[in-house]
């Protein structure tokens, strides 16, 4: 269970950019999914977008974190 702790704790201090582009790259693929529906469901598709636009902000965030 050390070993749990310790992952966790890295991943909150140093996130893990390819962990959060994948987050977007799926959200937008659940959104697009979303709406190409036979029924679309737009409420879903925006709250999928929502989520890929915290992703990007999360990215550009960390790049912005590094130049610095």
């Amino acid at each position: 269970m050390a070993a749990q702790s310790i992952g966790a704790h890295t991943a909150a201090t140093s996130p893990d950019p390819a962990h959060i582009l994948m987050q977007a790259v799926n959200s937008l693929e659940r959104a697009k999914a979303m709406l190409l529906a036979q029924y679309p469901m737009y409420g879903f598709a925006q709250q999928n977008l929502e989520a890929a636009q915290k992703a990007v902000a999360a990215l550009a965030a960390i790049d912005t974190g590094a130049v610095h």
